[in-house]
């Protein structure tokens, strides 16, 4: 390997291991990183050396580690997996959770990614207006701008 990793900081916030970190092209500047204190954390990136960023909000609902957070690709909303079984929607704009629930029809797919929450791990769909989430399983499925259809 010759590439070298330099450290251009240390964010300091949690009280506990961090667990997942989620970041997003469209804001380059965000990172969000859940941990084994049950939250995670919005931060802000400021690359300075003496505080290479700056916690800007904490994200409190889940009652078990969280073990994984993932953004939308528009940046707009974070979906976070916990050991105690939940997976919780949160809007980044007001930091509030929101409701949301599987639906039949999902349009065009924006992203697709894993979350893991508790034992269970789930697949998670973002598209424009849609969050669907099914469980892992050991089926395969097909996935387009259609509904998904169990294939066997």
């Amino acid at each position: 390997m010759t590439e070298q990793m330099t450290l251009r900081g240390t964010l300091k916030g949690h009280n506990g291991w961090v667990t997942q970190i989620a970041t997003t092209p469209q804001f380059p500047d965000m990172i969000l990183s859940a941990s084994r204190d049950k939250t995670i954390i919005m931060w802000k990136l400021t690359r300075d050396e003496t505080n290479y960023g700056i916690p800007q909000r904490a994200l409190r609902g889940h009652s078990h580690f969280v073990s994984d957070v993932v953004i939308s690709s528009d940046g707009q909303f974070a979906l976070s997996g916990s050991w105690d079984g939940t997976l919780r929607l949160w809007d980044l704009t007001t930091c509030l959770q929101k409701n949301f629930s599987a639906s039949p029809q999902p349009p065009k797919l924006f992203r697709a990614r894993t979350c893991r929450a508790g034992r269970a791990e789930r697949l998670i769909f973002f598209s424009p207006d849609h969050i669907l989430t099914l469980p892992i399983s050991h089926q395969v499925l097909a996935a387009s701008t259609m509904p998904l259809k169990l294939l066997f």
